[in-house]
């Protein structure tokens, strides 16, 4: 409630002539009974609440669309570029398959790696030249936001999806007599061969730091051991891709092979020991070398011999479960339990802590 207090109608008029009385306070005024007045009051404050709430739900529920109707589109763009990405890679494969001189120069693997780096550097300097957009609540800008959508790819869906058909399917069409004869040298290579390895690693990298490699980075060496048990383990998909394309001898080949999907288990094993010696001295806990020595024993034996039992136990049972159930006129049910077998195993390796690798594998072998 504004009043003037120039009552000369020739006065010129000046902010300073105006005195603003509150509607609260100006109740007290329109009341003789002060407990009208206090109830009036309330009424006045509890209709402004719900004003000044409306007014923010609306501005909200506004902005909450729009950010779906963002993410819609980004979405949107991330599967339609996927799906190109997939197409251009399987035309890539057919193409090498097609002209053998392309595969004598470089081969399908590297060929494919070199067209996700060429159309990735693409997307991103695409990206990088767009305008900025605004940001969002977080800080976060939405642009990047889009960039590591298009860009990124989950380890996740690589391991939970990818993975555990390739493994079945290698162990599936594995020739299990050149397997078992050799099972002795894949083993001493899978365990021995993954320790040095990983102490190797460690070393190298503990030497570069002595040397100043690192100033601001001073790490102990029970770290750079755990760093080196996680790069110790081969990549078995791209071993039995580079040996089946190049049709190599077959004992290298199992050997090699047999190699890659059981050094899993070691890497494992050696990367809890030395994570659990690291939690307890940041906890002042210190054990002896002896019990630390039995610990890794007993965390190699449970892996190398439960991973291996689970995934035969599974496969056996699978198998006899096709045997037994008549199927045949129902290939949508059998297939979808087919598929099952690929994906149970792993996850109860994983559940377990044991090497999924290793009991998808061996399930491929028994279900055979």
């Amino acid at each position: 409630v504004c009043t003037s207090d120039a009552t000369a109608p020739s006065a010129e008029f000046s902010p300073s002539h105006l005195t603003y009385t509150s509607p609260i306070d100006s109740v007290s005024d329109r009341y003789d009974h002060p407990h009208q007045a206090s109830s009036a009051r309330e009424r006045i404050l509890s209709g402004t609440e719900a004003v000044m709430t409306d007014t923010t739900n609306t501005t909200n529920g506004e902005g909450d669309a729009e950010h779906q109707e963002q993410e819609k589109v980004y979405h949107s763009v991330y599967f339609l570029v996927f799906s190109a990405l997939l197409a251009l890679v399987l035309i890539t494969s057919k193409i090498i398959h097609q002209y053998r001189y392309l595969s004598s120069v470089l081969s399908e693997a590297s060929i494919i790696l070199l067209t996700g780096i060429l159309i990735g550097a693409f997307m991103m300097e695409f990206l990088h030249l767009r305008p900025e957009l605004d940001e969002n609540e977080d800080g976060e800008d939405d642009d990047m936001d889009a960039i590591e959508s298009l860009l990124s790819f989950s380890s996740n869906i690589f391991f939970m999806a990818l993975l555990p058909p390739i493994m079945f399917w290698s162990g599936y069409q594995l020739r299990r007599e050149l397997f078992y004869r050799h099972l002795s040298v894949i083993v001493t290579f899978a365990t021995l061969g993954t320790s040095i390895s990983a102490i190797v690693g460690a070393f190298t990298l503990y030497g570069m730091n002595m040397a100043g490699a690192w100033p601001d980075f001073d790490p102990s060496m029970l770290e750079f051991l755990a760093f080196g048990s996680l790069i110790a383990a081969t990549d078995t998909v791209s071993v039995v891709a580079v040996l089946q394309a190049k049709k190599v001898e077959p004992r290298l080949f199992y050997v090699v092979f047999g190699e890659s999907a059981l050094n899993d288990a070691v890497a494992l094993v050696l990367y809890k020991t030395c994570t659990t010696l690291l939690k307890e001295r940041y906890h002042g806990e210190y054990t002896s070398v002896s019990n630390e020595i039995m610990m890794f024993a007993a965390q190699l034996l449970y892996l190398a011999i439960g991973s291996p039992v689970l995934g035969t136990m599974y496969g056996f049972f699978v198998a006899l479960g096709f045997k037994w159930l008549e199927m045949r006129h129902d290939p949508i049910l059998e297939m979808s339990l087919y598929l099952l077998t690929m994906y149970v195993p792993y996850m109860i390796a994983e559940c377990l802590h044991l090497s999924g690798i290793v009991a998808i594998f061996f399930t491929g072998i028994a279900a055979r």
